[in-house]
């Protein structure tokens, strides 16, 4: 075989592997798909442990706990629109809680102020909300527009509400609200919301819809319907007048997290260590 035979099979060879079709973003067709995740690299990097022998997150879900480096992901994109959400979660990456302990958002906040309900509020003058929500709002479209089979459900409606805004073919998706929260610093023995990463999950809110996921110290809510309270409007990040970030104690959600832990099936070292 000569060198310019070798080339070409080498050619032929990785172009194989492109997967050829529609964004589902842009809509532009016949372009190469970028493998997509739904949440970003950046929060699978961070919940590795690296003092592990085996660095992997331990993944839970169907009554399982598995030790694995898989990550979600799906054909989807196209370059141009990889790129654009890859520049919002650039902006993300440092605000969620570091291995120190340290967090960029928590860095920003001030003024605190208590609620009724043990939580407190507190300013971020110098957080750029409109790329918060922009990103928080592609994480919550992307697991709408995938064949995840738990995936977030925003219906076709409000999907392509979520798809125009973030084609930047409108200002902002209507009837939707979305929420920042930052978990307070806890000990170590009250577990590592840190290290949590959830895939956005959706539920009905009397006659709205409600959508969350977690990602390494941040938790993001989204609220979707013609008839979310004005309350949870009055806490959006798009919110005209200044927002407000909770700050939430992480014991409810790490002791749901460590309760699922406890009744799944380890299925493999590591795991079976996690659960004495």
């Amino acid at each position: 075989m000569t060198a310019r035979d070798s080339e070409a099979l080498q050619f032929a060879m990785a172009n194989t592997s492109r997967v050829i079709g529609t964004c589902r973003l842009c809509h532009s067709s016949g372009v190469e798909l970028q493998d997509s995740h739904i949440v970003p690299a950046l929060a699978y990097r961070r919940i590795r442990e690296p003092s592990l022998q085996n660095s992997n997150p331990v993944k839970l879900g169907r009554g399982k706990a598995v030790q694995t480096s898989d990550q979600v992901k799906e054909y989807m994109l196209c370059f141009p629109c990889e790129q654009r959400f890859s520049a919002a979660e650039a902006y993300v990456a440092p605000l969620v809680r570091q291995p120190d302990g340290s967090s960029g958002l928590e860095a920003m906040l001030s003024n605190y102020e208590a609620t009724p309900y043990g939580w407190h509020t507190a300013k971020a003058t110098d957080l750029d909300r409109a790329k918060v929500f922009y990103f928080a709002a592609s994480v919550f479209w992307r697991s709408h527009a995938s064949h995840l089979p738990d995936r977030c459900e925003l219906g076709a409606k409000y999907g392509e509400a979520f798809r125009a805004f973030l084609n930047e073919e409108t200002q902002r998706p209507a009837d939707a609200a979305i929420m920042l929260m930052v978990y307070e610093r806890a000990p170590a023995a009250a577990g590592r919301v840190d290290r949590l990463l959830t895939l956005p999950a959706s539920r009905r809110a009397d006659r709205y819809h409600r959508h969350q996921f977690l990602m390494c110290g941040l938790r993001f809510d989204a609220a979707v319907g013609a008839e979310v309270p004005d309350s949870l409007h009055a806490g959006c990040l798009l919110q005209p007048h200044e927002t407000r970030i909770l700050v939430v104690p992480q014991s409810d959600d790490t002791a749901n997290v460590l309760a699922l832990l406890r009744s799944s099936r380890p299925t493999d070292r590591l795991a079976a260590t996690l659960l004495k």
